[in-house]
């Protein structure tokens, strides 16, 4: 239930995705990633704050490269209505993700800087 969770926020159907949370009896490394889904669901709902407060609290619990992901899927929710709450958790990150994500909250050169070399980074080079 949590992975069709992440799935209805990660298209903004945040009632969806907290009635499926509400169910989901998390075990194990399931816990983090349920935290993590219920600050997606705060950044499609347009809870900026609440998402970056649940989000960083997940830090030292969730592995690293799992939190990342989760940091730049709520960026890429909340880019185009809060550009500072985007920029705030896609902006550590290197990633093709990052850069879509802060590239839409008009962070041009952060977007630039956040991209690996290639295709999408040349696209945003071309872009200015």
């Amino acid at each position: 239930r949590r992975r069709w969770a992440g799935r209805a926020a990660s298209v903004r159907e945040a009632e969806t995705a907290t009635t499926l949370l509400g169910s989901a009896k998390p075990e194990g490394d399931q816990v983090w990633r349920k935290k993590a889904t219920e600050g997606i669901v705060s950044c499609a709902s347009g809870d900026a704050q609440r998402c970056i407060r649940t989000l960083d609290a997940l830090e030292g619990e969730a592995p690293a490269d799992g939190l990342a992901d989760a940091r730049v899927t709520a960026a890429m929710l909340i880019s185009a209505s809060d550009a500072q709450a985007a920029k705030t958790l896609a902006g550590d990150y290197i990633s093709e993700g990052a850069g879509r994500a802060l590239w839409k909250a008009g962070a041009k050169r952060m977007a630039r800087n956040s991209t690996p070399a290639g295709a999408l980074l040349n696209f945003f080079e071309s872009g200015e």
